[in-house]
């Protein structure tokens, strides 16, 4: 066997080391696009909503406005991230099935951890369960047998409702109310401040309503934004922001402009997020 030459060797050196060269390359151009998807050929986040006032209204022609819609567009703004907004009937099922990347915000249980990328928590309900006082439900426990209308976006929290409690889904909260004041349902198991404005405008059939609220132990909402696991990279550049908004008093701000109380839940988390800031 012939013995290789020197300039032989030389240029099979150089082959290897151009070969190299663009392998890394190639991988260094990966994990910039993975870090930084802000590019011109990215695709723009789809962003799922429904109706559920007064976090979400949506006007005549389609378009959302509200608290969960303003804090998305400001955290895509300050990421420089655009966004499309799809009207879904159920987020979870738009999320799950592909339709959306997104869903501005959705109550955190263990299953969805395990379907979807979560932000930090940035928001915080809790529940409680509004009658008649003609037909009022005085205890958590004399819910069982009533029949107790919800929200689809809080059907998750019902555990805490005893068992026998008979369910039944409302599509919006003013359908909750209408239910309870034409006797349609017992009680309604909510956010009260999904349903203050009805309770204060008194409109028909509720001009004479008298309504009796109880607390639900354990029927608090731990809330953030849902991502699709297939956009973490993006979705956490929103969360990031998110973060930003919560900690300089923006979320406060705007949940303000539209009368709606920030638990005090947001403030702790707001000194949290300020406190990580420093310590970068």
């Amino acid at each position: 066997m012939r013995a290789p030459q020197s300039g032989e060797i030389s240029n099979t050196g150089r082959r290897l080391f151009a070969v190299t060269v663009v392998v890394i390359l190639l991988a260094v151009m990966g994990i910039v696009v993975d870090i930084f998807p802000l590019q011109s050929h990215s695709k723009p986040l789809r962003v799922g909503f429904s109706e559920l006032r007064p976090y979400i209204s949506v006007s005549s022609d389609g378009r959302p406005t509200g608290l969960e819609i303003d804090i998305i567009k400001e955290a895509a703004n300050r990421s420089g991230q655009e966004l499309i907004w799809r009207a879904v009937t159920d987020g979870d099922k738009a999320l799950r099935d592909g339709e959306i990347d997104v869903y501005p915000l959705m109550t955190v249980t263990r299953d969805r951890l395990q379907r979807y990328h979560f932000s930090e928590y940035w928001w915080q309900n809790s529940l409680q369960l509004i009658s008649s006082r003609e037909r009022p439900v005085n205890r958590v426990g004399e819910a069982g047998g009533k029949r107790i209308g919800v929200a689809r976006q809080t059907v998750v929290a019902t555990r805490s409702l005893p068992a026998g409690a008979r369910l039944e889904v409302r599509t919006s909260s003013e359908a909750l109310v209408t239910g309870l004041c034409r006797g349609d349902i017992d009680a309604m198991f909510v956010d009260i401040r999904s349903i203050q404005r009805y309770l204060v405008d008194r409109l028909p059939p509720c001009s004479s309503l008298q309504n009796k609220a109880i607390s639900v132990p354990e029927a608090t909402l731990q809330m953030g934004t849902a991502a699709n696991f297939l956009v973490r990279n993006r979705a956490d550049l929103l969360f990031a922001h998110i973060n930003e908004l919560v900690a300089d008093g923006t979320l406060a701000n705007v949940a303000a402009s539209y009368a709606i109380a920030t638990p005090s839940s947001n403030q702790r988390l707001a000194q949290m997020v300020q406190t990580r800031q420093q310590l970068r």
